[in-house]
């Protein structure tokens, strides 16, 4: 190995280490984190954790008393939908950071994004040759004719 390929494998590990360092920063923090989500009518609160699980439902005004079944139903519904796209929202904004530039998590996490299109470009980046060498198929030495 020459010394600046080995400078460079270096380099790229300790950036390796950083970023992973940075990514179990950002899951602890999110393991922590708890989002909560009013109703409109302050009926109901639906609180969730980092990864978007419910960890309570309360009722605090008492409002739900009063309530059909499927209202309260649909409203529990709704509310959970809101807390759980806070919580998304949260990961995000912690998560785009360390991504690459250009990466659009929020469209991930939706399922809007193009993964089959970013794979084809990360196989291309990755059989690209590195800059110094030859593309295409490497030839043995010239042969010597007399």
């Amino acid at each position: 190995m020459t010394i600046p390929l080995h400078n460079q494998v270096e380099h790229a590990m300790a950036q390796l280490r950083a970023t992973q360092d940075a990514l179990d920063a950002v899951q602890r923090e999110l393991s922590e984190t708890t989002t909560s989500s009013t109703s409109r009518n302050r009926a109901v609160t639906v609180t969730v954790d980092g990864r978007g699980e419910i960890t309570a439902i309360t009722f605090p005004t008492g409002a739900h008393r009063s309530m059909a079944p499927a209202e309260l139903g649909e409203l529990l519904v709704e509310t959970i939908r809101e807390a759980r796209q806070a919580a998304s929202q949260t990961a995000v904004s912690l998560f785009t950071p360390l991504m690459p530039s250009g990466t659009n998590l929020g469209a991930l996490l939706d399922g809007d994004l193009d993964l089959d299109g970013m794979i084809a470009e990360a196989l291309q980046a990755a059989t690209a040759p590195l800059p110094g060498e030859q593309s295409g198929p490497q030839e043995g030495p010239p042969c010597l004719t007399t």
